[in-house]
């Protein structure tokens, strides 16, 4: 049997209108990889080990597993310079809390980047968290209380 997890769904800006250089007033998720572990190298760069994964294969429940989740999140530049809280929330899908896990960020602008442009951070979470059941679970995205 298989414990499925549910994917992430990314912003995407056209849908309002915009150009895609321009942002919503929000901080927003560029992309969330489900992986075994994952580990930030230099900037910009991220040693990944079994990325992509979205399905989750048990022979008996419960179970504890280990994660590794890596988002990367886009600030404009009146966003950066100042600390934002990225939090992730993993429950099953009547809501029951598996594991809350946070962590702060400090986006930086890079020298002589044009207005328009965005400054990306990385996050990377390792965590274990225990299933007791088959079936979907769900990984919420908060980017300063803001669900991304």
């Amino acid at each position: 049997m298989d414990i499925e997890i549910t994917p992430l769904s990314l912003p995407i800006l056209g849908d309002i209108g915009l150009p895609t250089c321009y942002s919503r007033g929000v901080p927003e998720l560029d992309y969330a990889l489900l992986a075994e572990h994952v580990r930030l190298e230099s900037p910009g760069l991220a040693h990944v080990i079994s990325g992509g994964m979205d399905v989750i294969e048990a022979s008996e429940m419960p179970m504890r597993i280990s994660i590794g989740l890596l988002l990367r999140v886009s600030f404009k530049r009146a966003e950066c310079g100042r600390p934002h809280r990225v939090e992730v929330i993993i429950q099953d899908l009547d809501g029951g809390r598996l594991s809350h896990l946070t962590t702060t960020g400090t986006p930086t602008w890079p020298d002589g980047a044009p207005v328009t442009w965005k400054s990306n951070q990385p996050f990377a979470f390792n965590f274990s968290v225990p299933l007791s059941n088959y079936g979907m679970y769900e990984f919420v995205i908060l980017v300063n209380d803001n669900q991304v």
